[in-house]
């Protein structure tokens, strides 16, 4: 019975006019059945081919099913519509990093932002389009600055882990992943970050340097440095280091 009576309202919103039609495909995207959310927007374009919310919300359907470029084409198109509504362009600078033009994501970002300062997803989108362009010390300078605004925001601290985990910097990534795991425990990315993290931080390392110099007295000597780092336990980390040296004379000195 509430098969047919569902059927039934689908076929009238289908068949009637966009002012019945979008509360009704609104409804099919908010309950996840997005297949009949898509037809009842496209029905929708049929009779008004610019209609705003039918626009948007076919470009995300398609940038989640991996169309970005039809995607973003329906992105060009809706802002010819409504140009500057922060929402719509924070969503199009996302679609555009998922396509990696990270620069045009950049600076769509910048623009969110010129409008809407405190615009979290703004923020966030940027710093990340920004770290997979690969200029991590400017994306770094970013994540710290969002921080500042919202400091217990986990999307925030992963990202910022992330990109300190590229730079190299493994023990303090750890801990602003520590921090995302406590604030999101059930966050996926969080969990197995901080899992990276970890073990990176808890496995053995092993390092050797060498100098030397010489003079105008032609006083020569040569240094070699080996360093062992490993941790006992989880919360302790030990370091053994020992240096050989060579003077000119051939005696060597530890």
């Amino acid at each position: 019975m509430r098969a047919t009576v569902a059927a039934f309202w689908v076929l009238t919103a289908l068949a009637g006019p966009v002012a019945a039609q979008l509360p009704a495909a609104e409804n099919a995207f908010d309950r996840g059945d997005y297949r009949l959310a898509r037809q009842l927007y496209d029905s929708i374009l049929k009779t008004d081919s610019l209609n705003p919310r039918a626009l948007y919300r076919l470009a995300v359907l398609d940038s989640w099913d991996g169309k970005l470029d039809l995607a973003l084409g329906r992105f060009v198109k809706l802002r010819r519509v409504q140009p500057a509504d922060p929402a719509i362009m924070a969503e199009h600078a996302k679609v555009l990093s998922w396509a990696r033009l990270f620069r045009w994501s950049a600076a769509l970002y910048d623009s969110v932002l010129a409008l809407a300062p405190d615009r979290l997803d703004a923020q966030v989108g940027r710093a990340r389009a920004v770290a997979w362009d690969g200029d991590l010390v400017r994306a770094e300078r970013l994540w710290r600055e969002a921080l500042k605004r919202h400091p217990d925001d986990p999307d925030i601290l992963i990202g910022l882990a992330q990109t300190l985990s590229w730079e190299g910097q493994t023990f303090l990534a750890e801990g602003f992943a520590t921090r995302a795991r406590q604030l999101a425990p059930n966050d996926q990315t969080a969990r197995e970050l901080f899992a990276r993290l970890r073990a990176a931080n808890r496995g053995p390392v092993f390092s050797l340097s060498t100098d030397g110099a010489d003079d105008r007295y032609h006083n020569r000597f040569v240094v070699f440095t080996g360093a062992f780092s490993a941790s006992p336990r989880s919360d302790l980390r030990g370091t053994l280091q020992a240096t050989w040296r060579e003077n000119e004379d051939g005696v060597p000195s530890t």
